[in-house]
């Protein structure tokens, strides 16, 4: 696990992780804790899973292939380009499907290869989504979950060799557009499904669902006044 303070206590990672859970995705776990170190009180923290074997395993993901994509500080290839959709070099293995060496990305490379086929009309949308599940996706983007990741950073993704198809995990998320659904879009990947008709309708759908019908964002409010005492 790993402890991060709360980013201006805004507790965004929390909303995103509730609605995150509430939408039926797979998250890694998370409680705001009070931290101490040796009977020192270090203040609010969250408490977080890290994404790894143990989260596959605890999920029934095994064997899968967990890809993180990060082109900044000491994970940056110095000289080469930072677009993650362009290379799958730039591209580490957090847990490995271990019927193939870890040096093996073939099933990355299929995926890349499979948005610039659907971005150039090469690949119908069926096809495409067979690969890109579309509910899941769909639901992701609507809870804010990729408004902190780019072309270089903030990638994390759970690929199936055996089915073929590639699902994102959370990661480091902000609430700038946690209210509402828009086509925001922060890297090739955001714009290609915001710009399918069939896609955002089912994020429309989902937000329908979920926000309206649910009422989710009450239940997230309710959650907060039972944790607001301690």
């Amino acid at each position: 696990i790993d402890y991060v303070v709360p980013d201006f206590l805004l507790f965004d990672r929390y909303f995103v992780y509730y609605l995150s859970r509430a939408y039926d995705l797979f998250i890694p776990s998370l409680r705001i804790v009070e931290l101490n170190i040796n009977g020192v009180n270090q203040g609010i923290y969250y408490e977080l899973e890290k994404l790894d074997e143990d989260f596959l395993r605890k999920n029934n993901f095994m064997p899968v292939n967990l890809y993180k994509g990060s082109q900044v500080t000491r994970e940056k290839h110095v000289g080469m380009s930072t677009n993650l959709f362009n290379n799958s070099g730039l591209w580490t293995k957090t847990a490995t499907f271990n019927q193939a060496s870890y040096s093996n990305k073939e099933d990355l490379n299929f995926h890349l290869n499979q948005i610039r086929k659907f971005e150039t009309n090469q690949i119908s949308p069926d096809e495409f989504f067979s690969s890109f599940p579309i509910d899941y996706w769909s639901k992701f983007m609507g809870t804010s979950n990729h408004i902190h990741s780019q072309t270089y950073v903030n990638q994390r993704i759970i690929s199936d060799p055996w089915s073929g198809w590639v699902i994102p995990l959370i990661d480091d998320p902000k609430m700038y557009d946690f209210l509402q659904v828009s086509e925001i879009t922060n890297d090739e990947l955001d714009r290609i499904f915001n710009l399918d008709p069939k896609f955002i309708l089912h994020k429309y759908k989902n937000y329908f669902n979920y926000i309206l019908n649910k009422n989710v964002l009450l239940n997230i409010a309710e959650d907060l006044k039972k944790l607001k005492k301690s």
